[in-house]
Parts: C-alpha cells; sequence; structure tokens
C-alpha cells in the first residue's frame, strides 16, 4: 500500500470518526422540558384571570337595576356574574319581568345582550316568559328567569365591554276573566289552623326534632365569603 493510499485513508477513517462521534452527541443529547413551575404557571394564567374577574364582578352585580320599556313592561336584573371556564365564559343574569302595563300580555320576551367597546353585539341569548298558571300577565303579575348570554370572549378586552337586556310583551288581545290570586277564605281558613296548631303545641308539641351535632364543640363555620372561598 502506498502512501498517498495510507494518507487517504486515514483521513477518510477521522472523518468517519468524528461522524460518527457527533451522531452519538446528538442522540445522547437528552430533551430538557420547561420547569414545571412555569408550565403551570401558564396554564393557571387565564384561570386566575377569570377568577379575579368573577370576584369583581360578583360584588359589582349584587345591585339591582330596573329597565323600562314603554308599552311593555319594566325588567329588573337583580344579580348578574361571568360563569364558565377559559375559553367558554357566559354573562348570567337573573332577570324578572313585571307587567307595569294597564292592560294584560300574552308573554315576554326578554333579550340579554353582550356588547363591545363599541357597542356591538357580540353575544345574546333570549327567554321566553310564560304564566305557568296558564293565564296572561295581568298588570302587576311577573316572572323570574335566568338568562345565560356567551361573552365570545369580549370580557378580556381590556377597553372594556358592557351588556344591556331589551323587552318585548305582546298585547292579550283574549285575556279572559281575571284570576283570583289570594282566596280571603281560604285565608282566614289557614289563619284558624295556624292558631289551632299554637294550641296543640302549647299541649305538649316541641316542634319537628332537631338533630345533635356531629362531635361535642361543633360550631357552625357560617356562610362563605362571595368571591373569596367559593368560586362558580
Amino acid at each position: 500500500m502506498s502512501s498517498t493510499t495510507r494518507h487517504s485513508f486515514a483521513r477518510r477513517a477521522g472523518l468517519c470518526a468524528v461522524a460518527a462521534l457527533a451522531a452519538l452527541t446528538t442522540a445522547c443529547t437528552t430533551y430538557k422540558p420547561r420547569p414545571y413551575d412555569e408550565r403551570l404557571a401558564e396554564f393557571m394564567r387565564p384561570w386566575e384571570e377569570l377568577k379575579r374577574q368573577k370576584a369583581q364582578l360578583w360584588r359589582e352585580g349584587w345591585e339591582a337595576q330596573d329597565f323600562e320599556f314603554e308599552g311593555q313592561g319594566t325588567v329588573t336584573v337583580r344579580h348578574w356574574e361571568l360563569t364558565g371556564v377559559p375559553g367558554d365564559v357566559y354573562l348570567t343574569a337573573r332577570v324578572t319581568y313585571r307587567n307595569t302595563t294597564d292592560h294584560p300580555v300574552e308573554t315576554a320576551f326578554v333579550w340579554l345582550d353582550v356588547l363591545d367597546k363599541e357597542e356591538h353585539v357580540v353575544g345574546s341569548a333570549a327567554a321566553r316568559m310564560v304564566n305557568p298558571m296558564g293565564y296572561p300577565f295581568w298588570p302587576g303579575h311577573s316572572y323570574t328567569t335566568v338568562i345565560s348570554a356567551y361573552t365570545n370572549d369580549v370580557h378580556l378586552d381590556p377597553a372594556g365591554w358592557s351588556w344591556t337586556v331589551a323587552c318585548e310583551a305582546p298585547l292579550e288581545t283574549d285575556p279572559g276573566p281575571k284570576p283570583v290570586l289570594v282566596d280571603h277564605e281560604l285565608e282566614a281558613a289557614r289563619h284558624q289552623l295556624a292558631t289551632r296548631s299554637s294550641w296543640y303545641r302549647g299541649a305538649g308539641y316541641q316542634g319537628p326534632p332537631r338533630y345533635p351535632a356531629p362531635y361535642p364543640g361543633y360550631v357552625p363555620s357560617g356562610p362563605h365569603v362571595p368571591g373569596q372561598t367559593s368560586w362558580r
């Protein structure tokens, strides 16, 4: 074997050794994921933000608001809050329709609209309120229900968002006779029954049974603090 051939072989062998070493180094490199704390913090960030918003709006949402609709009636939003999970958040409101007109209405349609900063509707839901007793809503009658409207993540907009309600209550053309909601004779009979029940209690009735505490020294913890110890 000539010196030139030996030199070429040695050079090729060296290149192969370098390539093999590089491949071995790459294969032995261990994948290092991000620390668990960082990944957990990134995952929990939207949950914590929604949790904060829920707590803030939960406190503000207990102030009742009345919306007057001429010729239709009055809608009262008694409570509103954010519900759901990140990516699927709703504005949930407890609304009461009250017939404040001077005529009976057949039914009441109430809309809950979610608005962006430019007051464009981005989410909406409606409820049809029908008297469960079968007769129309006479003046003074009311009905309460819960409506949930999808926010389409507009609640995340730092520029702000808002909501509003709408109402339409068609006039009842054939209401029939107005029902009697309070029977005075029945109320008088109930009063007599209540008096007689008090007499029996005085003769030895001790009321409903009272169950013992779960353990000695048990003290009820009381209600949770809204927005701090209970989340929905």
